[in-house]
């Protein structure tokens, strides 16, 4: 499910970095793709309400709610895709383009994104303590590089060195992604707190 949303939500971004035909086939899928993760999330919940029904021990139904949070972040990060479409495509369309230095920035928060969505996805299946804390350091670093972006293009518009109108599409994006980091930072945590709980975990 988190393969797939990222895979949306990758393609958004791209709309503005690399809108190649490949690119621009994914695109009309895009809804397709959304009802999809919540299906998926409707049916994962069902499952799990289900299972909370059984005749389980302690720990077990501790792991429940873990579960249902995770999948809950999945599917809020493909609800994110249609949002961040919006502005790539208003950029496309109006020909707007960000400054060298906003673009250069924006590569940047991408591949930062990109490591950090495949490492969780790499995490969910492989878990280990080494993951997890790398994990954590990317999520860090990458809100760290938002905050330095977001004042930086504060000050860019400020100074008459941006127009408000391209200043503003960018602060969204920035946030934008702000709100994915987060979701990608509750699951890693939860899959860290899920791993450590089963019997044979490593220590």
């Amino acid at each position: 499910m988190l393969k797939k949303a990222w895979k949306m939500i990758d393609c958004s971004l791209k709309i503005y970095i690399d809108n190649d035909e490949k690119n621009q086939a994914f695109v009309k899928q895009l809804e397709k793709r959304e009802a999809d993760i919540d299906a998926r999330q409707k049916d994962i919940t069902e499952y799990l309400s289900q299972l909370m029904r059984r005749d389980l021990t302690a720990g077990e139904a501790g792991q429940i709610p873990m579960l249902l949070h995770c999948t809950n972040d999945v599917e809020r990060i493909g609800d994110h895709t249609e949002l961040i479409r919006n502005i790539t495509e208003k950029l496309n369309d109006e020909k707007i383009r960000f400054s060298p230095e906003a673009e250069n920035e924006f590569k940047r928060m991408y591949n930062s994104l990109n490591d950090l969505a495949s490492h969780t996805i790499e995490l969910l299946s492989d878990n280990s303590p080494d993951a997890v804390a790398t994990a954590k350091n990317l999520s860090e670093r990458l809100l760290s590089m938002l905050g330095e972006s977001e004042a930086g293009h504060l000050a860019r518009i400020n100074n008459g060195e941006c127009r408000p109108q391209v200043g503003i599409l960018y602060l969204e994006l920035i946030e934008e992604i702000r709100k994915i980091t987060r979701h990608l930072e509750n699951i890693n945590d939860r899959a860290g707190m899920f791993y450590e709980k089963l019997p044979n975990a490593a220590r």
